[in-house]
């Protein structure tokens, strides 16, 4: 709990005054109970003190993830490689396929995609646009 010592003051002589009150109440229902030399049938307090009841608890609703997909880890074209070929789907369900042979290119692409595009895969092409190694395909 945190506060200024006069607040902490405050409190403390509240809930004081709250314990006495509650003595004060069962002293009275003795001197009933000693004035009838017998067991009083006290009702039941309407007003419960707010400390006394249950509240629902809410209910906390799963975050939902916001974690991008992983991205491809590219490396560079080795001797043997001379182009990169990417792999799209388009928004509107078509898929094209770029090649490109600039490392700086294809990361700068890959790290902000056209809108509504969806990267499907990534392979490393020779010189004669054979297919050397996939470097990424989407699940």
């Amino acid at each position: 709990m945190s506060g200024s010592t006069e607040d902490l003051i405050a409190i403390n002589g509240l809930l004081i005054e709250r314990e006495a009150s509650y003595a004060r109440v069962g002293e009275l229902e003795a001197s009933i109970n000693q004035l009838l030399q017998g067991n009083y049938p006290f009702p039941t307090p309407e007003c419960i003190p707010p400390s006394a009841q249950k509240r629902k608890s809410a209910k906390r609703k799963k975050a939902v993830s916001t974690k991008a997909p992983p991205s491809p880890k590219l490396r560079r074209l080795r001797v043997d490689e001379f182009a990169y070929r990417i792999h799209w789907r388009h928004s509107d369900g078509t898929e094209s396929h770029s090649e490109i042979t600039e490392f700086k290119a294809i990361d700068t692409l890959i790290k902000s995609p056209q809108s509504g595009a969806k990267l499907l895969g990534i392979e490393t092409l020779d010189s004669e646009s054979g297919v050397v190694d996939c470097l990424y395909r989407s699940s």
